[in-house]
C-alpha cells in the first residue's frame, strides 16, 4: 500500500482538460431538421463560431458589415456532414469553411488574427444550487461542466477543471472571492501550470411577479320581459296589431331555394354588460447572474471583472463569461497586421514572366493555428510562390497547393534554405515537409 501511494504521489498532475477544436476553420453546431432553411441559420452560427476562434474579438463581429457577410455564409462553406442525433433528437452539423475565403474576409472586415497559441486557462466557477457552494468539475457537477465545455469548445477556448483536493479547498475558498492574494494565485498557477485563471461565481434567482391581464368582454345581455314591463317607454311604444287570419302557403313559393328564405329578425332589447375587470396572475422568472475575474501570471494583483447577467439560462451566461475572456486574452496577444513573416529564405531573383506550374505540398507537425498561419506565411513570402491555397487540411496535416513562379526544383532549394520546413520524403507532385518550430 504504501508502495502504491508513493507511486500516486510522483505522478503529474491530472486535469480535466478540455482540448478546443484542432481545425481552425470547422464549427459544429446543433439543428432539429435536415431542412435548406435551418441549415442557411447554421452556416451563419458556423461562421460567427469561426470568426471568434480565429480573432477573439467578439464585438468587433456585431458590427453592421460583419452581419451582413455572416449573413451570407453559405458562399464561404467549402463542405458540410450531418452526425447521429443526440438523446434529443437533434443533429451535429459539422461544418468546414474555405480557409482563403475566411482569411480574405477576416482582412475585409479589418478584424485582428489570434497568431499566439491560446493560453490554457484553469477555469474555477462556482455553482450554489441550494443554497450550497459547488465548483464545477466534471465530478461533483457534471451538466453544468457539459455546458461550459460545449461553449469553450465553440470559441476555441482551452480550459481545464481544478482536481478540489484538500490543497485546492485550502487556496481558494468562496469567501476569498472578494480579496484575493496575489501569492494564492500565483501558488494556484504553479500547481497547474498555467498562467490564466478564470474564477466565476454563478447564481440564479427566481422572481416573482404580478402581471395585470385585461378579462375579455362579455356580450350584451338581453333585457328581461320584467325590467321591460316595468319600462314606461317601453309600454307607450308597443302597439297592439289585429290577429290577421293565416295565410295559405303560395305552392310556387316552395320553390324558391333556400337562400330565399325570409329569416324573422328579433327585436329584442339588449342592455349593456358592465366594463371587464382587470385581473392579476402571478409569473416566475429565472435571472442568472455571473461575476467573473480574470487573473494572469503577469497581473494577479488587479483583475479584469465583469458582471453578467440572462434570463435565457446557463448558457448564456457561460458564453458570456468565456467570451470576454476570450476577448481580453485577444488583446494581449492578437497580431493587428495579421501577416508575421517567419523564415524567408533568400533565393535568387524570379522572372515575373514565367510560366507557372502548380505544385502541392503537404506539412505535417501543425498542430496550432499559429502553427498554420506561420507556415502559410512563410510559403507566400518565398519569391517563386504566385499564390498559396489550401487544397485538404486534417488534424494530422495541411495540403497546400502553390502556385510557382518556376519549377520545383527551385521551390526545393528555397525551402531548404531555411529553417522553417525540414523535408520528409519527395514523390512526383507532392513534396512532404515537416514543421520546425522556432
Amino acid at each position: 500500500m504504501k508502495l502504491l501511494l508513493i507511486l500516486l504521489l510522483s505522478f503529474p498532475l491530472i486535469t480535466w482538460a478540455v482540448h478546443p477544436n484542432t481545425l481552425p476553420y470547422q464549427a459544429q453546431v446543433m439543428v432539429r431538421t435536415q431542412e435548406s432553411k435551418e441549415l442557411n441559420q447554421a452556416f451563419e452560427q458556423a461562421l460567427h463560431q469561426v470568426l471568434i476562434k480565429l480573432t477573439g474579438a467578439a464585438h468587433q463581429i456585431k458590427t453592421k458589415e460583419a452581419k451582413q457577410q455572416i449573413g451570407l455564409a453559405e458562399r464561404y462553406v467549402e463542405g458540410y456532414h450531418y452526425l447521429n442525433p443526440n438523446t434529443m433528437g437533434q443533429f451535429p452539423l459539422v461544418v468546414d469553411f474555405d480557409p482563403e475565403a475566411i482569411d480574405g474576409l477576416i482582412k475585409t472586415l479589418n478584424l485582428t488574427v489570434w497568431t499566439a497559441e491560446k493560453p490554457v486557462v484553469l477555469s474555477w466557477i462556482w455553482t450554489s444550487p441550494d443554497e450550497i457552494q459547488w465548483v464545477i468539475t466534471p465530478e461533483d457537477r457534471p451538466s453544468e461542466a457539459e455546458v461550459l465545455k460545449n461553449q469553450a469548445d465553440a470559441l476555441g477556448l482551452p480550459i481545464i477543471f481544478p482536481l478540489m483536493d484538500v490543497e485546492d479547498r485550502r487556496l481558494l475558498t468562496p469567501e476569498s472571492l472578494a480579496n484575493i492574494e496575489a501569492s494564492v494565485l500565483q501558488a494556484v498557477m504553479d500547481r497547474y501550470g498555467i498562467d490564466v485563471i478564470l474564477i466565476g461565481q454563478v447564481q440564479s434567482t427566481v422572481k416573482t411577479e404580478q402581471i395585470e391581464v385585461a378579462a375579455k368582454p362579455t356580450p350584451d345581455a338581453p333585457v328581461s320581459p320584467e325590467k321591460a314591463a316595468v319600462n314606461p317607454l317601453a309600454q307607450a311604444a308597443q302597439v297592439r296589431t289585429p290577429t290577421s287570419p293565416p295565410v295559405m302557403a303560395d305552392p310556387a313559393m316552395s320553390n324558391l331555394p333556400p337562400s330565399h328564405s325570409i329569416t324573422p329578425v328579433s327585436h329584442e332589447k339588449t342592455e349593456p354588460s358592465p366594463p371587464p375587470i382587470p385581473h392579476k396572475i402571478t409569473r416566475k422568472r429565472e435571472q442568472w447572474t455571473g461575476d467573473w475575474q480574470l487573473y494572469t501570471r503577469k497581473n494577479t494583483v488587479q483583475s479584469n471583472r465583469w458582471q453578467s447577467k440572462s434570463e435565457k439560462g446557463l448558457n448564456d451566461i457561460f458564453a458570456s463569461g468565456l467570451g470576454m475572456t476570450l476577448q481580453h486574452l485577444a488583446q494581449q496577444h492578437a497580431n493587428p497586421s495579421a501577416n508575421p513573416v517567419v523564415d524567408a529564405a533568400p533565393i535568387a531573383p524570379v522572372d515575373p514572366h514565367a510560366p507557372t506550374q502548380t505544385v502541392k505540398i503537404v506539412v505535417t507537425g501543425i498542430q496550432h493555428l499559429q502553427d498554420y498561419i506561420a507556415v502559410k506565411n512563410y510559403l507566400a513570402s518565398l519569391a517563386l510562390v504566385r499564390a498559396v491555397n489550401v487544397h485538404t487540411m486534417t488534424p494530422e496535416e495541411v495540403t497546400y497547393e502553390l502556385v510557382l513562379m518556376g519549377d520545383e526544383m527551385a521551390l526545393q532549394t528555397a525551402i531548404g534554405n531555411g529553417r522553417t520546413l525540414a523535408g520528409d520524403s519527395i514523390l512526383p507532385g507532392v513534396n512532404f515537409y515537416r514543421y520546425q518550430r522556432p
